[in-house]
């Protein structure tokens, strides 16, 4: 019973928290248009950056603002930014494909070997076959024995409830995280045309790749499980 409600937690957890819905063709949503005030936002910050760079050269304080250095980042960052939504939601999507295939790939290596006995990754509900209330009723008709294994099951059932939740936590944080690097992608890449703002870029680059490769770990975690 404590891993048919062990399994259906991180089920729950997999379908409804590491698995971003995000998709290609959702120009209409919140998300899309809060990110067009922040590439517009971005496209003003290109202008004070070129100012800066014609500043820097008139007044030969040119140094790591260098035009032969910064022109080519200059065009590369105009196109990025313009495409910022569009290059988060692909890799975001990849994220979502290979933590699937992952999942799927290594629960059909399990039915190939034998039956499966823990249903993760089918359905939020696949627990409920009757397993608990089969196991529950035989327990406590053996009522001698149900005192004896109420406290180490109370120690079990509390672990994995403290387990999930603190993993709801982290995730929900997760989907936050990603949904704020996706709204600052725009000004992320005018930073990386600085070479004193280049840090920012690399860090935000950095984050957004290592929570989309949570969703695989995990997948890969649970299915080797």
């Amino acid at each position: 019973s404590i891993a048919k409600l062990a399994d259906y937690g991180f089920t729950y957890i997999n379908t409804e928290f590491l698995k971003i819905d995000f998709s290609l063709s959702s120009n209409s949503s919140g998300t899309y248009k809060a990110w067009e005030i922040m590439r517009n936002i971005a496209n003003g910050l290109f202008v004070v950056a070129f100012m800066i760079l014609i500043y820097s050269q008139l007044t030969g304080r040119a140094g790591s603002y260098s035009i032969k250095r910064l022109l080519p980042r200059l065009i590369i960052c105009a196109i990025l930014v313009n495409l910022s939504y569009f290059l988060c939601a692909i890799l975001v999507e990849a994220s979502n494909i290979v933590g699937d295939s992952l999942l799927e790939a290594l629960k059909g290596t399990a039915a190939s070997i034998g039956k499966s006995v823990l249903p993760v990754g089918v359905s939020p509900g696949a627990w409920q076959d009757g397993t608990l209330t089969t196991i529950t009723a035989e327990i406590m008709s053996k009522t001698g024995y149900a005192w004896v294994l109420l406290a180490p099951t109370a120690a079990v059932v509390i672990s994995v409830a403290t387990i999930c939740a603190a993993g709801l936590v982290l995730l929900i944080m997760r989907k936050v995280i990603i949904a704020m690097l996706i709204l600052a992608s725009p000004i992320l890449f005018v930073a990386y045309l600085l070479p004193n703002t280049e840090r920012f870029f690399v860090q935000g680059s950095r984050l957004f790749i290592q929570l989309l490769l949570l969703y695989p770990i995990v997948a890969l975690l649970l299915g080797a499980g």
